[in-house]
C-alpha cells in the first residue's frame, strides 16, 4: 500500500486555536446566569401550577363531598395542603404572599382559603414570586374559580387581608 501526503494539507494554527478558546471562555461566564435565570422562571410557573391544581382539587372535593374544604398556606416553612392531607413543600428561594378573608387567617404566618359546597369560597390571592417573576393566583370569592395572574398592578394585593412570608 502506498500512502501519499501532500504538502497542501492545513491545519489550524496557534493563534486561530487561542481565539476559539477565549470565545468557548467567553461563553462559559456569559452562559450559566442565563440559565439559571431561565430555570428559576421555570421552577416557579411549575410550582404555581402545582398551586393551582392543589386550589382546584380543594374545590372540587368540596363540590363532590358536599363540606367544606381548606386550602392552607405556611408563609414560614412554604408548604402548602389541602385540609392537612398531604403537605407540599415550594422552593427555597420562593418568596410566598397570601391574601385571603381575617376569618382564614390561622396564625400569623399561616392562612387558608375555604372552599364550599356550593363551589364558592372565601376567596383570595397568593403570590409566588422568584428572581424577577412574580406570579398570583387568584381565587373568585363568588364562583371559587381559580386563575392565573401574571401582569397585575402590585397594588391590588393590598385589598383584604394579607399575610406576608418575608415578616
Amino acid at each position: 500500500m502506498l500512502f501519499l501526503f501532500s504538502s497542501d494539507i492545513k491545519g489550524f494554527s496557534l493563534l486561530e486555536l487561542l481565539v476559539v478558546l477565549v470565545i468557548v471562555g467567553f461563553m462559559a461566564v456569559l452562559i450559566p446566569p442565563r440559565i439559571n435565570g431561565a430555570m428559576a422562571s421555570t421552577q416557579a410557573k411549575a410550582t404555581a401550577r402545582d398551586v393551582i391544581s392543589a386550589l382546584r382539587q380543594a374545590r372540587s372535593t368540596a363540590i363532590v363531598r358536599q363540606k367544606e374544604f381548606v386550602f392552607k398556606v405556611d408563609l414560614t416553612h412554604k408548604t402548602y395542603a389541602v385540609d392537612d392531607h398531604k403537605i407540599y413543600k415550594m422552593p427555597n428561594k420562593m418568596q410566598v404572599g397570601l391574601l385571603t378573608a381575617r376569618s382564614e387567617q390561622i396564625s400569623e404566618h399561616v392562612g387558608g382559603i375555604r372552599f364550599f359546597p356550593d363551589g364558592s369560597s372565601t376567596g383570595g390571592r397568593v403570590r409566588l414570586s422568584m428572581e424577577n417573576l412574580t406570579l398570583f393566583i387568584d381565587v373568585n370569592w363568588l364562583t371559587g374559580k381559580v386563575a392565573l395572574l401574571e401582569d397585575i398592578n402590585p397594588e391590588s394585593m393590598a385589598i383584604g387581608y394579607q399575610l406576608d412570608g418575608n415578616l
